[in-house]
């Protein structure tokens, strides 16, 4: 029995050591096997994340460019605000509003940012004196006062100009005042409310008709208010409604008649966007003239839309519909009667000389000038269409092509308070005319653009300076037959057409020299105006004129400034031959600021034949020196 256990015994322990070393022989294999398939996984791997980075880098290209859309719309049509003196000029500016699809900006425009201002950061107010005493013999002074708090804005200025008689050529004082003032409020973002108000004293001397005489003096009294209204309806719509009065004064001396004449303006406009669209502008506005017996309105509807893609252009097409009452006089009569006042109007004294009387010009015509005078009115209703194409040449040219039908009054300032011993015509009508112009533009970014235009105007009822031979009865200064030389000029309508072309160069050559020049060249035609008028003339409208404008930035607050005016020979009427010679007015400044000062010393001096008109001469050197106080 114990031999037997003993051998059982025996087998289980071999069975055992048997079983041990199996289980150890296979533990061993399945690692082997393990590490086997973790090192092939980790080739395989490695060759899989390989082929994938080589594919990667195969299908990427050399480089990549990240395009980022600001979808801000930019509205690039002008947009009229208020004229706060103290927020700092602006070189450039562009207005930001709500939200528009850029690719719909046209291709010819390049936004730019605005430029930080000139001036240190506004203040809550400002002042500003200023007086230069002027030789010979005038002084000068200014006087601003503005104001502002969080939605409101004011302001307050005064001027004085002083110049005696030997500034004036031995005519007599010449005094100009004026005082303007303006309000403006907010109530919120883009919609506000502005009034401004404006008035200008002009009191000057005439010379006389005849040698001997005392000088005749008039007094001109302009006022003018702009009130205007801008409000935000949605954010893809906004309006502007503004109402633009002027009233003009004129006494004669020694008589208790006077010129008197009111010129109202009321605009509506209206700018709608839609989707895909850049904004369409609608509206409309009605001009009313009144001067003694005479009246006119001009009424007119638009709709405008300047941004439009078209093929490789972009266009700006308007539609105007107009409609004007005037006096029913046309060809030679038209501008016989305009010169007929009657008693609506004074002209100055008229002086004997040698020549002929301008048979176009004589008031004491034939009764078939009363009849042209005494014309039906007439009411017409054209439509005024305008069109323009611009598109690039290539990088840095661009050519616009432009054609327009034009339909617009003169304002009263323009023609009387601006320009001196002009005398009243109430019956001047507004210029009609076609124009059109081919500008080609070449630019390098903001330091330097070239534009050269020509172009070409047919104009009815052009308003040009026609000399008056013979004063009107009313005025109480006898006629003279031999008359040929006069004292006194009369804005007129004429036929004419005026071609040419103009060369505009902006260059600013180092960092702080800015050069503007600009030169026009124009060839007139006003052989229509009458049968016995076959020259080209057009009264004081010089067929070549230069205007250069450089400012110079120098270190320690110095700065000098130059300005250039060249004009060619002028006509002094239609008939003659008589010119003007042209002149060259050179007008230089030197300013230094000295913490709250500002000291300038300057002057004009003229070369050639610088008058205003045929017999008003101006002085040809004016020396200026001065300071400006500003706190």
């Amino acid at each position: 029995m114990s031999e037997r256990r003993t051998s059982k015994s025996g087998r289980v322990e071999g069975w055992a050591k048997h079983s041990t070393q199996y289980a150890r022989r296979k533990t061993f294999y399945v690692l082997c096997f393990t590490l086997y398939v973790l090192l092939s996984l980790s080739q395989v791997y490695a060759q899989t994340e390989g082929s994938s980075e080589e594919q990667l880098e195969s299908d990427l290209p050399d480089e990549v460019i990240a395009e980022i859309i600001d979808t801000t719309r930019i509205v690039l049509e002008p947009r009229s605000r208020f004229s706060d003196p103290l927020v700092p000029q602006l070189i450039h500016a562009i207005a930001l509003y709500p939200k528009e699809r850029l690719w719909n900006l046209p291709p010819t425009t390049t936004p730019q940012k605005a430029v930080k201002p000139t001036a240190p950061p506004p203040k809550n107010y400002s002042f500003r004196l200023s007086a230069y005493p002027s030789l010979p013999e005038s002084l000068i002074y200014q006087v601003l006062f503005a104001g502002r708090t969080k939605q409101t804005r004011g302001f307050l200025h005064l001027n004085r100009q002083q110049l005696g008689n030997a500034r004036t050529k031995e005519r007599g004082d010449y005094n100009l005042d004026g005082i303007r003032g303006g309000l403006s409020h907010q109530y919120q973002e883009l919609s506000e409310l502005s009034l401004n108000l404006d008035l200008n004293l002009k009191a000057l001397e005439w010379l006389p008709a005849t040698e001997g005489n005392t000088n005749s003096q008039k007094d001109l009294s302009l006022f003018r208010s702009d009130l205007n209204w801008q409000q935000q309806i949605s954010e893809t719509t906004w309006s502007t409604l503004n109402l633009d009065t002027a009233l003009l004064r004129i006494d004669h001396d020694g008589s208790e008649l006077r010129d008197e004449a009111a010129d109202l303006r009321l605009n509506f406009d209206m700018a709608l966007s839609w989707p895909f669209l850049n904004p369409i502008h609608a509206g409309g506005n009605v001009e009313y003239f009144s001067a003694g017996d005479t009246e006119e309105i001009i009424a007119r509807l638009y709709a405008r839309d300047e941004f439009t893609p078209f093929g490789p252009f972009v266009l700006s097409i308007a539609v105007e519909g107009v409609s004007f009452r005037e006096s029913d006089n046309t060809g030679e009569d038209k501008v016989v009667s305009q010169l007929d006042m009657g008693d609506t109007t004074h002209q100055p004294d008229a002086e004997t000389g040698e020549g002929e009387v301008d048979p176009q010009l004589n008031m004491t015509d034939t009764p078939e000038q009363t009849e042209a005078e005494t014309g039906e009115d007439k009411v017409n209703l054209p439509l005024y269409p305008s069109l323009a194409l611009t598109t690039h040449l290539d990088k840095h040219w661009l050519i616009q092509l432009e054609g327009s039908r034009t339909i617009a009054r003169h304002r009263l300032s323009t023609l009387y308070f601006d320009t001196d011993y002009i005398s009243f015509n109430p019956r001047l009508r507004p210029e009609k005319a076609w124009n059109g112009q081919i500008t080609l533009k070449y630019h390098r970014g903001a330091k330097f653009e070239v534009n050269l235009s020509v172009f070409a105007r047919q104009i009815d009822d052009l308003v040009a300076l026609i000399p008056l031979t013979e004063p009107p009865e009313s005025s109480g200064v006898q006629s003279i037959n031999n008359g040929a030389v006069a004292r006194a000029w009369a804005p007129t309508n004429i036929e004419a057409s005026i071609y040419g072309g103009q060369l505009l160069v902006s260059a600013r050559i180092v960092d702080s020299l800015d050069l503007r020049l600009q030169y026009t060249h124009e060839v007139h035609d006003t052989t229509g105006i009458s049968e016995t008028n076959t020259d080209h003339k057009i009264p004081y409208r010089a067929a070549n004129r230069i205007d250069m404008d450089a400012v110079y930035h120098l270190p320690s607050e110095f700065h000098v400034a130059l300005k250039a005016e060249l004009r060619g020979p002028r006509y002094v009427d239609m008939v003659n031959d008589r010119t003007l010679k042209g002149y060259l007015l050179l007008q230089p400044k030197l300013s230094k600021t000295i913490g709250n000062f500002d000291v300038f010393v300057g002057g004009a001096f003229a070369i050639g034949e610088y008058r205003l008109l045929e017999l008003y001469e101006l002085s040809q050197r004016n020396f200026d020196f001065g300071i400006e106080l500003k706190f």
